[in-house]
């Protein structure tokens, strides 16, 4: 299994930078284009798409073509579906919705090969290389490459979050402000006491806490709007982007066809415009 750059990063304590991909287009070139333009990884949705498995083992190739971590965002804790997404080559596997630390005792379980995990055994996978290599060495990269992370976004999870801190083997959390506002009666407002105050509760457990644990978040996210700058001074080291999807290029079409529009009004007049 190649390196995991963002992972490496990670430990190095230094911050990388994603953005998602199945949240509006699902072709496989969006991870390229996402590699190229510098992102150092991309989480792949699951949960609220309708990608399939050979949808996803097309966007962890065009991953490793375009050397950016491909990371996973499962539709559920399912062993089957955690095993099945690994054997594709993912690099990274992120669990929604996670309530308490039996939940990432359950997920580490899937994900790590023996000794610390009971992940099912299959040399002819993409992610061993088709048995190109020895296998144990693939069990070895495996348990020490693939970023596991767990979604904290419900307030029963925050009262948890202590116990699911000291889980070993897990490298991270991702904040979801959207979902967490859900459950704090607060969905639509904009930085919303409650939702900014129970936010910065969790950067501060996880800064007391004796772990090295990472915490990503998606920055200037509506429901907790703040910048880069100020989710790195909160702790955070893992910031995405606002996901490529269908406004965007609406938007930067129209942008473009007003430029266009203003230039022959400009030299020809409105009327040879329809």
């Amino acid at each position: 299994m190649r390196i995991n750059k963002s992972k490496k990063l990670l430990k190095e304590g230094k911050c990388i930078l994603g953005t998602w991909a199945g949240l509006g287009f699902t072709d496989p070139t969006l991870i390229e284009i996402a590699g190229y333009a510098g992102f150092d990884f991309i989480l792949i949705d699951m949960e609220h798409s309708s990608l399939d498995l050979q949808t996803i083992e097309s966007m962890v190739r065009a991953g490793d073509a375009a050397d950016i971590t491909t990371i996973v965002r499962v539709p559920e804790n399912n062993p089957k579906t955690i095993l099945r997404i690994l054997e594709t080559g993912a690099q990274g596997i992120i669990i929604p919705h996670t309530r308490n630390r039996e939940d990432v005792e359950k997920a580490i379980n899937a994900i790590k090969y023996r000794p610390y995990g009971d992940r099912g055994i299959f040399s002819g996978s993409r992610a061993a290389q088709y048995s190109a290599v020895d296998f144990k060495r693939h069990m070895k990269e495996s348990n020490e490459e693939i970023l596991f992370m767990v979604m904290i976004e419900d307030d029963f999870a925050v009262e948890e979050l202590k116990e699911i801190l000291s889980v070993q083997g897990l490298d991270g959390i991702f904040i979801g402000p959207a979902d967490l506002s859900r459950s704090l009666n607060a969905l639509g407002e904009q930085n919303n006491p409650k939702v900014v105050k129970t936010i910065e509760s969790i950067f501060d457990t996880v800064r007391k806490s004796e772990t090295d644990m990472k915490i990503g978040i998606p920055g200037y996210h509506s429901a907790f709007y703040h910048s880069t700058k100020e989710l790195v001074d909160l702790g955070a080291r893992m910031i995405t982007a606002s996901p490529a999807d269908a406004s965007l290029l609406m938007r930067a079409y129209k942008n473009q066809l007003n430029d266009m529009r203003k230039g022959i009004e400009n030299f020809l007049g409105e009327d040879h415009l329809k």
